[in-house]
């Protein structure tokens, strides 16, 4: 046999036995399945994705944007309720994130979907022999063949390229797609949960600037009265016909008057800062509040319709898609004690080179290979028993969960529509508290000026017609935001 023939059929038997093991080590890669984490994505840019819209209207319409616009004054952009909310939905930092973290979830489901298709791999090897000094003995056939490596230094080159497409897996992968689809959806839910709540943020922020200005406006036309009366009075003081105490109790008055107006104007610049960090809005930018005049309306919602709002609500469809997803988790845990079946093909060269003349080939192998291989995971059987058993019961709890959750979500809508409620039987109070105390300020008036009436009692009247004005617009933004929170939490 030829010098060259017995050295590539040794190296044929050592590169078989090594790519053998290779793929066997192919093989326990390929059962490996990816496991998806809960978050959520859509297919477009974060700037592209279209935020939530929330209904918020006793009709179930939701709210119509109206047109920007513009003081003719000063030009100052006018900022409708609705506009500011997308605004807030679209610009607030902990929305963004929750995008950020659906686009994670999106592209999480697209890698598990890569566990269908075949796993390639290419490579390559460099060896180089009798790195210790010794002596190798082998004989081959009867022919002893030492003479062969007498040379300190031989060189080996394999290159290599397999594939291995997973038959069966004991539906892990299956079951790992169907997972991160749930997480995908979940994600959206959390997305959809933090819109809603960045939305009824938003309005609070938003009418608590509505409410400063209308108490300003209240403020404005009580000093302006005074501003008269104050007039009224000093001409009476100097032609004798009132007193001292009754002209110092008009000063007092404007005096209060002029306090309250400042201390709303600094309530009012900190709220409109607040609107604009909230909603991402430069600090430099100025706009007015564009707002309509609307009246609150008796709520009308029976026990039976809020039962069926229940399971449109996000954290509903989260305890749902817990428990799916514990179902899951159980079954990729039962996968990996079953039977995995493989099948790969593989295509390798190898060169040998003596004394390392890479130069100059001794001799080259190659071959190919295809192959199928199934391994049974024997002792991890005994373990299967009680690791399946506490994933089955954590799929019990969160049936659990499931089931006591629902009641309390139920709870909570008709908690949120007494509070609904409530306040609107307190704007109609409001309303009658305020037409009473115009009544009387009228009638006590008349009585000041036909001198029935002291001037204390008069200012009196005054200051309660003011008050019962502020606790009129209190009591309506109270309501509207009693009404966006019942209708976020009825998942409209």
């Amino acid at each position: 046999m030829k010098h060259n023939d017995i050295i590539g059929i040794s190296i044929k038997m050592k590169r078989m036995v090594g790519f053998l093991q290779y793929i066997m080590l192919a093989a326990t890669a390929v059962s490996t399945v990816f496991i998806v984490p809960t978050a959520y994505a859509e297919d477009n840019a974060v700037s592209e994705i279209p935020a939530t819209q929330i209904e918020i209207t006793e009709s179930n319409a939701a709210i119509q944007a109206v047109p920007t616009e513009t003081d003719s004054k000063n030009a100052i952009p006018a900022l409708t309720l609705e506009e500011y909310r997308k605004n807030a939905v679209n610009n607030n930092h902990e929305a963004q994130e929750m995008r950020y973290l659906y686009l994670a979830a999106k592209e999480t489901r697209k890698m598990a979907f890569t566990k269908y298709f075949p796993q390639a791999v290419m490579g390559g090897i460099f060896g180089d022999t009798n790195i210790i000094p010794g002596t190798l003995d082998i004989s081959l056939q009867g022919m002893n063949i030492t003479n062969l490596f007498e040379h300190e230094h031989n060189g080996g080159i394999l290159w290599f390229a397999t594939a291995v497409q997973p038959l069966y897996m004991g539906r892990r992968i299956v079951n790992g797609n169907k997972l991160a689809k749930i997480g995908e959806d979940a994600a959206y839910q959390q997305l959809k949960m933090k819109e809603n709540e960045v939305s009824l943020e938003s309005e609070k922020k938003f009418r608590l600037v509505q409410l400063l200005e209308r108490k300003m406006e209240t403020v404005i036309a009580f000093e302006k009265l005074l501003d008269s009366l104050d007039s009224m009075v000093s001409q009476a003081l100097k032609n004798g016909l009132c007193s001292k105490t009754d002209y110092l109790r008009v000063q007092l008055k404007k005096k209060e008057v002029s306090v309250r107006k400042e201390q709303l104007r600094k309530l009012t610049a900190i709220a409109k800062r607040e609107m604009k960090v909230y909603a991402g809005i430069s600090p430099e930018d100025d706009f007015t509040l564009s707002y309509n005049d609307e009246l609150p309306q008796k709520p009308d919602y029976s026990i039976d319709a809020l039962q069926e709002r229940v399971p449109e609500r996000p954290e509903y469809k989260l305890l749902v898609m817990n428990v799916q997803a514990a179902g899951l988790m159980k079954k990729i845990k039962k996968g990996e004690y079953l039977p995995k079946l493989i099948a790969g093909a593989a295509v390798y060269r190898s060169d040998s080179y003596i004394e390392n003349k890479f130069s100059e080939s001794a001799g080259y192998y190659n071959d190919s290979i295809v192959y199928a291989a199934m391994a049974v995971p024997l002792s991890g059987w005994w373990e299967a028993s009680h690791t399946v058993k506490e994933l089955k019961y954590k799929e019990d709890a969160a049936k659990k969960k499931l089931s006591d959750l629902d009641k309390y979500l139920l709870l909570d809508l008709e908690n949120k529509l007494t509070s609904l409620e409530t306040a609107y039987d307190e704007f109609r109070m409001a309303e009658i508290g305020l037409e009473m105390a115009q009544a009387n300020r009228a009638e006590l008036e008349d009585g000041y000026n036909n001198g029935t009436v002291t001037m204390a009692d008069y200012l009196q009247a005054l200051a309660e017609e003011h008050n019962e004005s502020d606790n009129l617009e209190e009591t309506r933004n109270k309501y509207f935001q009693a009404r966006t929170d019942f209708l976020n939490a009825a998942g409209r």
